[in-house]
């Protein structure tokens, strides 16, 4: 091109016109050169951040001040004052129960138990926070608390619950909910959105959005195939599972459930390979595993009683090879199963009254424990050794209690 140039010139000797003229030329090719490149790449984009919600910091301790969670085991919890519009998040070791330890304390909405989810890396906390004068009763800004004492930054607002986080703490999902007017299918309400954060860059997609549920569960990711997993009740009240792919952005998988079952609730494995399954048919309450393809149905439990809805809680073990299970309120029994899924034997755990599971500690030696039907519920910690149960502390009495996970911390 700079010979084309010189020779041009030549060609137009001296003049003022032909220094003009080369000049333009010059410009021309200057201008358009970056053009053709950027053209000749269309698929080269440049992400763009989601820029942060603007609202009001609501964490009234400073970050520098917090201490370090003590050495061990420890169960994380928050604790909701009842008249305060306040909530404390704090670790507890399991080996020093009535030594619990302040993480950090947020304005909050009075009476609303909050909802978080510690990081599986233990690193931070997903914490949803409802303003305290806010009007809305489920909606408020998603936060990261880091454990190790940076400043607590919002992810995003208008959120209504939160989803669960990818295995290598890299990533949160979390859901919305919005009202909408005409729908295209009669009877539809809410709107149901998923969203993706990824933490490392501040970005988020739009994963899935649905006015033609009546309910959407988000289950997790799937270790085997890449995908995260979520439960829907369409609106004539069947459910199915269904996986999004994260390379395509779309649902590229679906699984129907049996029909003529009231599902009540749908947990993935740790492992992302199985699902449970808890239903009730005919006044019984079941417990059933199928695989992630739909293929392998096998019940596990079935239970009569007298209550109008009977419901098991079950909670995974943190690889994936065990079943903690507690009878529905009203059994006769009240013994906890922990059942061996390879092998399906069970090995009982005695309890003194209805309980409810919370949480399994990854060692499987604790359980966290709640007093089932009862208005405003202790939450304790359950040694499965000894079978002695001690209840979570709390600053302030009659405080809404919720358990967020488990920190195995250095010290």
């Amino acid at each position: 091109m700079k010979q084309v140039i010189i020779f041009w010139m030549k060609t137009q000797g001296s003049s003022l016109r032909g220094c003009f003229l080369a000049a333009l030329l010059i410009l021309v090719i200057l201008i358009f050169i970056p053009i053709g490149i950027k053209l000749a790449n269309p698929d080269r984009t440049i992400a763009t951040p989601v820029t942060p919600p603007q609202v009001s910091h609501p964490f009234e301790q400073p970050a520098h001040s917090r201490k370090p969670v003590q050495a061990g085991l420890n169960v994380v919890y928050a604790e909701t004052d009842p008249s305060l519009k306040s909530t404390t998040l704090w670790a507890l070791a399991v080996g020093h129960p009535s030594q619990p330890q302040k993480i950090i304390s947020l304005a909050h909405k009075t009476g609303k138990p909050l909802s978080s989810k510690v990081s599986p890396d233990g690193t931070q906390i997903a914490v949803l926070q409802i303003p305290a004068d806010s009007s809305r009763e489920y909606e408020g800004t998603l936060w990261l608390v880091d454990l190790a004492g940076a400043k607590p930054r919002s992810i995003a607002s208008r959120v209504t619950f939160l989803g669960s986080w990818s295995n290598d703490s890299r990533s949160f999902v979390y859901g919305k909910k919005a009202e909408i007017g005409a729908s295209a299918n009669p009877g539809a309400a809410l709107r149901f959105e998923l969203w993706q954060t990824d933490l490392s860059n501040g970005e988020s997609r739009l994963m899935v959005a649905m006015d033609s549920a009546r309910d959407l569960l988000p289950l997790g990711w799937a270790s085997m195939d890449g995908r995260f997993y979520l439960g829907m009740i369409n609106m004539e009240g069947q459910w199915s599972v269904r996986g999004w792919n994260p390379t395509s952005g779309k649902i590229d998988r679906e699984m129907a459930l049996p029909e003529g079952q009231n599902i009540r609730t749908l947990t993935l494995s740790p492992d992302g390979k199985k699902l449970l399954i808890e239903y009730n048919q005919s006044a019984q309450a079941v417990l059933a595993l199928v695989d992630l393809d739909g293929t392998g149905f096998q019940p596990l439990l079935s239970e009569s009683s007298t209550g109008s809805s009977p419901s098991f809680t079950a909670l995974w073990s943190s690889d994936s090879s065990q079943l903690l299970i507690a009878n529905p309120p009203g059994f006769s029994s009240k013994t906890f199963e922990q059942l061996d899924i390879a092998s399906l034997k069970s090995d009982p755990i005695p309890v003194e009254e209805d309980l409810s599971l919370l949480g399994w500690s990854p060692d499987r030696a604790w359980i966290v424990v709640q007093q089932a039907g009862s208005q405003n519920p202790e939450i304790c910690l359950l040694n499965r050794q000894t079978g002695k149960m001690t209840a979570l502390a709390q600053a302030v009495p009659q405080s809404h209690l919720s358990f967020a996970g488990w920190i195995v911390s250095p010290g």
